[in-house]
């Protein structure tokens, strides 16, 4: 940029800093262009446009890093051991406390002003001023996390200390044993910070009150407190009834208490695993449950697994139960009946009468086609039931009966859903050309089972390629030949 003046340039710098970068040597070396410039970069201030005859300027640079602090890394080694640049320096920008001399990170204004700017910048500081109250104070009350840098002395400050947990309570971990002791620091702490709860003493005054504000928080507080409240009926309904796994974390006495045990069961079943094996023999309890993991089941003590009630809501909640039920329930149409709403493979373990049920077949190859395979023969021979199962799953064509596999219809329908169901049909409907072309649509690794004579056949074979070109692969080169395909054509 030529031609244009200093107070032009400057102007121009205001409303764009990168237009710095494009000009003249000489406007560069001006200090009050270069100063434009430092003072116009918003976020960072890129040195090496600032010549270093500026950097080595005081005047220039105590004006530079009041604006931009993070300049002082970059000026003459002898300013940063002056304490009017790097006060400027460290109370626009504290963390550049790292780049000054040992006497002036020992020098108390220097501190001060960097400590103010940033909290961070105790790091850099003295040993000494850790111990220095009104500087850890600045400090801790902009991040209570900085007590961990403190002194014994003030981890004991209770001015100290409170002002760091209001901050941010993660300090109260920080705090010394009697200021962890105290019950109104530990109580703020633990009430904007559950997780606290695992540095406060035990035994400490208000102790369950605030324990009881941790477990209400986050209920896995309570695998944190002491014995005692784990055997605090209040304490462990509190956590129970938020999360009901937390039994796992109660007293014995307790994991024995119906009304706990009650209350874990309703927030969620799978606390049934920590009943008392004494309190699981109770109907009640065992029936609180409303889960849906199969393997519940088997905390069911076994005089309550031949209880109908109780074999009926397990079955409800979870159908795959019907596994590990006494046969008689197996042949139980209600019990059949629930498993069967949300377990697909229910008729594999009914017993051979509802296998043979026709109103029980259908709903179960309706869940899933699949299950086809554990009806009786006579059910597999209907085509009622068949055609349910293959429109769900095509290739349940291969547990249809015989008869079933030759019936167009039940074919047609089977292929339709699934390719791979033609490997399943009669051998006189694989030469029926509509079969042969639905399942085509579906998957071309068809023509595997399709037989030779249709691929043989030039007209077919022309329809064939119309349907799916890919198909070619499969077919004879001479028949292609004959039918004039390039690999171009259709």
């Amino acid at each position: 940029m030529d031609g244009i003046t200093k107070e032009q340039a400057i102007k121009m710098i205001k409303a764009d800093s990168s237009s710095f970068t494009k000009m003249s040597r000489e406007l560069k070396a001006d200090a009050d262009v270069a100063l434009a410039y430092v003072y116009s970069c918003r976020v960072y201030c890129d040195k090496k446009h600032i010549y270093k005859k500026h950097l080595k300027d005081r005047n220039f640079v105590i004006k530079a890093v009041a604006k931009r602090g993070d300049l002082l890394e970059y000026v003459d080694p002898e300013f940063r051991k002056d304490k009017e640049i790097v006060l400027a320096a460290v109370s626009n920008c504290g963390y550049m406390l790292r780049c000054v001399s040992p006497e002036l990170c020992d020098d108390r204004d220097v501190i001060l002003a960097a400590v103010t700017q940033t909290y961070d910048a105790i790091k850099c500081a003295s040993d000494r001023f850790r111990s220095d109250k009104e500087i850890m104070l600045i400090a801790v009350s902009q991040n209570g996390w900085i007590l961990s840098w403190a002194s014994q002395e003030l981890r004991n400050d209770r001015e100290v200390v409170s002002a760091a947990i209001s901050s941010n309570p993660v300090a109260y971990q920080y705090a010394s044993e009697a200021m962890r002791n105290d019950s109104e620091l530990a109580m703020f702490a633990v009430s904007h910070m559950s997780e606290m709860i695992q540095f406060v003493p035990k035994g400490i005054s208000h102790e369950k009150e605030i324990v009881l504000t941790a477990v209400i928080q986050d209920a896995e507080n309570l695998l944190y407190v002491s014995q005692e409240l784990r055997d605090d009926k209040d304490v462990v309904m509190a956590a129970v009834s938020k999360r009901g796994k937390t039994l796992s974390y109660a007293s014995d006495r307790l994991k024995n208490d119906k009304d706990v045990a009650i209350a874990a069961l309703k927030q969620d079943g799978t606390a049934l695993r920590y009943v008392s094996s004494e309190l699981r023999k109770d109907k009640e309890v065992v029936l609180a449950s409303p889960s849906t993991h199969t393997n519940l089941f088997e905390y069911v003590p076994d005089e309550l697994r031949e209880d109908r009630d109780v074999v009926l809501a397990y079955v409800s909640r979870c159908g795959n139960v019907i596994q590990s039920v006494g046969e008689r329930f197996k042949d139980d149409d209600e019990i059949a009946f629930a498993a069967v709403k949300s377990y697909t493979n229910t008729l594999q373990y009914v017993s051979d009468r509802l296998k043979n049920k026709k109103e029980f077949v259908m709903i179960a190859v309706s869940k899933s086609g699949y299950a086809l395979q554990y009806a009786s023969a006579e059910m597999r021979a209907d085509k009622d039931v068949v055609l349910t199962a293959v429109s769900d799953y095509g290739s349940a064509l291969e547990y249809a009966s015989a008869e079933l596999k030759n019936d167009r219809e039940v074919v047609m329908v089977a292929v339709a859903n699934s390719g791979f169901a033609f490997e399943y049909a009669s051998e006189e409907l694989k030469y029926d050309k509509e079969i042969v072309l639905t399942a085509i649509k579906r998957l071309e690794q068809v023509l595997e089972y399709v037989p030779e004579e249709l691929k043989e056949d030039t007209e077919f074979v022309k329809e064939l390629i119309k349907t799916n070109r890919d198909t070619h692969k499969y077919i004879r080169t001479k028949v292609l030949r004959d039918i004039g395909f390039k690999k171009y054509d259709y």
